[in-house]
């Protein structure tokens, strides 16, 4: 019987990500997305810390259970010795995926782990995602801050829906989007999606789509 698959999403200094894979895939994983994104932290932090851009590069990748688990550890001591890269891993709930997709990340060896029982695994998280019309991610991410956000990552989307939007909701929906993703604890993220859709909500001009999964881990890098 094939193994639960869940979805590892890491964000890290753009031009960094294909270090990443390579990393990923050294670890038995095959199957891998990237696009480009923004961060949303103020230049003046950025100076502060040393990065220099928001530019980030997001790569969202397919294990199954017990492969992630082993991986978490293996990328936090790889990414200690390397100390080039800095950024969040997120270990995500998948509740279907296909039979080609499960097929394809089922690992065919065992994975060596290393550094697994220092990790500090945090299951206290939900990952927010806020679709807004592009140009509006600044405002709602203020919002977001005085709710309680610390700070987010903007891929530039657009819509793609199988019905007409106006006939499901009654509001004709721009096509051009940005998509914010918010790390929050689980007990903040009901504020943070309240006061966004409050000031940002559908019949906005900023039309937020809103929604937020669980986070069954999460790693700084």
């Amino acid at each position: 019987m094939s193994e639960r698959v869940q979805m590892i999403l890491s964000i890290v200094q753009q031009e960094h990500g294909h270090m990443l894979i390579s990393k990923l895939r050294k670890s038995g994983i095959p199957v891998h997305y990237q696009c480009l994104g923004r961060g949303t932290a103020p230049s003046e932090i950025l100076d502060i810390l040393g990065l220099g851009t928001t530019d980030k590069d997001i790569v969202i990748s397919f294990a199954t259970e017990s492969v992630a688990q082993k991986l978490l550890g293996n990328l936090h001591s790889a990414f200690l010795q390397i100390g080039r890269i800095h950024g969040l891993i997120l270990l995500l709930k998948t509740t279907a995926i296909s039979n080609l997709l499960s097929m394809m990340v089922q690992p065919t060896a065992a994975i060596e782990t290393t550094g697994g029982s220092n990790m500090n695994y945090n299951s206290d998280n939900s990952l927010i995602c806020i679709s807004v019309n592009l140009g509006f991610t600044d405002q709602v991410m203020h919002t977001a801050r005085q709710a309680g956000a610390r700070g987010g990552t903007v891929i530039k989307a657009r819509l793609a829906s199988g019905t007409t939007p106006e006939e499901t909701l009654g509001v004709e929906l721009n096509q051009e989007k940005e998509l914010l993703l918010i790390l929050a604890p689980k007990k903040d993220a009901p504020n943070i999606m309240t006061a966004v859709n409050k000031e940002f909500g559908l019949r906005s001009k900023a039309q937020a789509l809103i929604h937020a999964m669980p986070v069954e881990h999460a790693m700084k890098i």
